[in-house]
């Protein structure tokens, strides 16, 4: 439609640049270009803490109303999601559906890894879980592939990463041998929440 003027599209991965005249195929993956943008994708804990502290204190929440404790759980428990290479400590992303859930009941539990998982995920999880528990390493170049719907078990690390159950860990800058700057990446499981449902429920289940 002409009425489009800006979308901001977000989801689990990109669209696949099929046509070099088809206009909606020629989005710009903001997360791959800068770091600037990397913490649109969720909630950081300073976020968090500025918009629900004085709620979760209110609510019980805390311990003896101490918050700086309660979010150093919390954020050990769903934050840790980096997008970028250079993106920062303090700009890594909590889980939002968790987050939410979290302030609903006052309970840590795993919420966002229960909500609901691909046909697609699962194929992908059940063959490489325990690499991406034991973590894995690729280029920035690499990791933001293309994948389409066929690829999500041979390109496994793109699909970890853009499922949500991987996430950049280190980065170290390189350059490739074509003379491109890149990153050589670190790759793991993001916080607590993803690490304890892979070792215990995503086990369980194929098995």
């Amino acid at each position: 439609t002409n009425d489009l003027h800006k979308v901001f599209v977000t989801g689990v991965t990109k669209f696949s640049m099929t046509c070099m005249f088809s206009g909606p195929n020629q989005v710009i993956p903001i997360m791959e270009r800068t770091a600037e943008f990397s913490n649109l994708y969720g909630f950081t804990a300073e976020q968090v803490e500025a918009a629900y502290g004085d709620y979760m204190v209110q609510r019980g929440y805390t311990e003896d109303g101490a918050l700086d404790q309660t979010m150093q759980q919390l954020v050990q428990r769903y934050n840790g999601y980096r997008f970028h290479p250079e993106q920062t400590d303090s700009d890594r992303s909590l889980i939002p559906f968790s987050v939410v859930s979290y302030l609903g009941t006052g309970k840590m539990e795993l919420y966002w890894c229960k909500s609901a998982v691909s046909s697609a995920t699962v194929q992908m999880l059940g063959l490489r879980c325990f690499d991406i528990l034991n973590g894995f390493s690729i280029t920035q170049s690499d990791l933001f592939q293309n994948v389409g719907a066929e690829q999500f078990a041979s390109q496994w690390q793109q699909t970890a990463f853009m499922s949500g159950y991987a996430t950049i860990i280190d980065a170290k800058s390189m350059v490739s041998k074509g003379g491109w700057s890149d990153f050589h990446l670190t790759m793991g499981p993001p916080n607590e929440e993803v690490r304890a449902w892979l070792e215990n429920d995503m086990v369980s289940s194929l098995l």
